[in-house]
């Protein structure tokens, strides 16, 4: 969607482990220092172990740096071969062994992910290493990935969401670095990248001091050191520092996004949602869901009964980095009737705002509850789940006074959030995409998403 989703589900699901004596979570240090999440996990038929590392990165804050470079870093990664094996053997082992190592890249964080049936770590873990510590790669393999990620960047400019959304990170980001990382969008960019410019990406951030490591699965706290540190070691000292501050512009207004070829009119309204308390994270999950899901919510009961339309909304969080934090809905509506949807909306919104209802809340609240903990039955859920709390500087952990889950998240926690902290409707920025401007009449239109810099 916005290309990061706020991991809700993270603390819930890892409560629910703590209760459980297979699988319960543990700080462990390893020989080398490490600091490790080591959750170790009992369960008839779980044989795979899933580790996930991540490292800082401050690129994406770099006005300097290619941002086209992660991209193909990123998609580099499952097709660097080691110096003892080519890239197909790698992909050979993998399949033999039932494994798989993925690489992620956000803008604070770069990562690998990797997971294995427990009697092949002497397999996969070296070729980790080798991956990390001294990649082989194939010019081939490069020309290919930046002919994809060509083909990407032409398709996504003939998408009508991802134009909305490109518009939503100009007028809100502004023109630096971090923008042009997220869209992604910048064709100059991407032809000028070499294969040394990756290279060098990779050299900047994998190193022997991680910033968040987890191991999870059938594997004694003991080996889950001796996997860090075999993996670790010999890897070099970087000191890299994230630099997530970035200032932005969530200042309401309206923008058109003018696509003469789009078939349909996009809406989307965006507000600003930073939190002090991790709590708070619960309880706009709740309200958000409160206030758009189902027939009978706040929002989409006004469409249906102010504009006689049976078109609904979605709604959701997102973050651009771990410092900026949103709320969105977003739907696809009747050109014609742009403007009222806008007018009915708003004070759809507004009245929840001043007078939160969400019927049968105790229901919403568990439902939502049991979804998340569903994620924790699976190990790499829980191993990124681990490693994020790592990095989130809301993040609590299991020792804190104040740690709960959000089935404890109670009604006036979440009437509080929505009364005090959410923003006005008139404060909301308002994005459409379509075929049509003049159905928007008091809109800034632009007719590319990069032209949104001129509605600020």
């Amino acid at each position: 969607m916005f290309r990061y989703l706020i991991a809700f589900s993270t603390l819930i699901f890892l409560g629910a482990c703590q209760s459980d004596p297979n699988s319960v979570v543990q700080d462990i240090i390893s020989d080398d220092g490490h600091a490790i999440k080591h959750m170790y996990v009992d369960e008839t038929g779980v044989t795979d172990i899933s580790v996930v590392i991540s490292w800082p990165s401050n690129w994406s804050y770099d006005d300097a740096k290619n941002q086209a470079v992660p991209y193909l870093g990123a998609s580099l990664f499952n097709s660097v071969g080691t110096a003892a094996m080519p890239p197909q053997d790698v992909a050979s082992l993998l399949s033999d062994k039932n494994s798989r190592i993925g690489f992620f890249n956000t803008a604070d964080y770069v990562g690998i992910e990797f997971e294995f049936p427990n009697n092949y770590e002497n397999d996969i873990v070296p070729v980790v290493q080798a991956k990390l510590k001294d990649p082989q790669f194939d010019p081939r393999w490069f020309k290919k990935v930046k002919s994809d990620l060509r083909t990407y960047q032409t398709n996504t400019r003939k998408d009508i969401y991802a134009q909305t959304y490109r518009a939503v990170r100009y007028f809100i980001l502004g023109e630096g670095p971090l923008q042009r990382n997220l869209s992604f969008d910048n064709t100059n960019e991407l032809e000028r990248a070499t294969l040394d410019d990756v290279k060098s990406w990779y050299a900047s951030h994998f190193s022997s001091k991680p910033m968040a490591i987890s191991v999870v699965g059938p594997i004694s706290s003991k080996n889950a050191k001796t996997l860090v540190d075999d993996l670790l070691r010999g890897l070099p000292e970087i000191a890299t520092v994230a630099s997530n501050k970035v200032d932005t512009n969530f200042e309401g207004t309206q923008i058109y996004v003018h696509q003469p070829d789009a078939e349909k009119t996009v809406l989307t309204f965006i507000g600003d949602n930073w939190v002090s308390d991790y709590r708070d994270k619960y309880a706009d999950l709740l309200a958000l869901r409160g206030f758009s899901q189902g027939l009978d919510s706040p929002l989409n009961k006004a469409i249906r009964n102010e504009l006689r339309a049976s078109y609904g909304f979605s709604a959701d969080g997102f973050r651009y980095n771990t410092s900026t934090r949103a709320f969105y809905f977003v739907g696809e509506i009747e050109g014609a009737k742009l403007a009222e949807t806008i007018d009915v909306v708003k004070m759809a919104y507004d009245a929840f705002k001043a007078d939160p209802e969400i019927p049968e809340f105790a229901a919403l609240r568990d439902r939502t509850s049991e979804e998340a903990a569903d994620q924790g039955a699976y190990i790499d859920a829980t191993a990124r789940s681990l490693n994020w709390i790592q990095i989130d500087p809301l993040a609590p952990t299991p020792d804190d006074d104040n740690y709960f889950y959000i089935d404890e998240t109670d009604f006036d926690r979440v009437k509080n959030r929505i009364k005090l902290d959410w923003p006005d409707a008139n404060d909301l920025v308002i994005v459409a995409t379509g075929p049509n401007p003049t159905d928007l009449s008091n809109a800034c239109v632009v007719s590319d998403a990069r032209d949104a810099l001129g509605c600020r």
